[in-house]
């Protein structure tokens, strides 16, 4: 029997689809978040802006440091950047899969 010869489970169709939505809202409340907290220092006066610039550089820097030269070499701040987001975009995805866990 091939796979196209099983029954449609539409139970699994419904698990999957949720769960390709959840991802897609983490994505862009990662998104929304990034832009608001550009957001913020545009629309802040000084000296709040510089605060706010300041407090987002170190914390670029710092999710940039943290990703491995094997992954991307240090000159490539784009490559290590993406990396760091992904990173915390997939450590949200299991924070929330053991969230389910722990409540089913």
């Amino acid at each position: 029997m091939s796979a196209s010869d099983q029954p449609f489970d539409v139970e699994q169709f419904a698990r999957d689809t949720i769960k390709a939505i959840e991802w897609s809202d983490d994505d862009a409340e990662e998104l929304e978040n990034r832009v608001i907290r550009l957001e913020e220092i545009v629309a802040a006066r000084w000296p709040r802006s510089l605060v706010l610039r300041w407090r987002l550089a170190r914390e670029i820097r710092a999710s940039v440091a943290a990703v491995s030269d094997e992954i991307a070499p240090r000159g490539d701040f784009r490559g290590r950047r993406v990396e760091a987001s992904v990173q915390r975009v997939a450590l949200r995805r299991q924070q929330r899969a053991a969230r389910n866990r722990d409540t089913s």
